[in-house]
């Protein structure tokens, strides 16, 4: 199997969803990337927000959310159907 994914940067992090057939990755091009691994490895969406590179992703029990964490210093919530970020969290300085 190969994924031609975020280049040049390359990947970061990869997480596998419980549900669904999913793969996410991360990059340093602020990206994150979700694969359907049952449609030869296609790019479903690619999930735009972020204002630095995406270091941490984790998936809901139900396989419904996508939580990501960015250098930027926030975390988003994307609805894993509608690939539409549901909430952009950042700290209280």
């Amino acid at each position: 199997m190969s994924i031609d994914a975020h280049k040049p940067s390359g990947i970061l992090k990869l997480i596998f969803t419980k549900i669904s057939n999913l793969l996410i990755s991360t990059s340093e091009d602020w990206t994150v990337k979700v694969w359907d691994l049952n449609k030869s490895n296609e790019c479903l969406h690619t999930l735009k927000g972020h204002t630095n590179s995406v270091h941490a992703a984790a998936c809901s029990p139900d396989g419904k959310l996508l939580a990501t964490g960015s250098k930027d210093v926030s975390i988003k919530i994307w609805d894993l159907a509608t690939f539409e970020c549901k909430e952009t969290i950042l700290p209280a300085f």
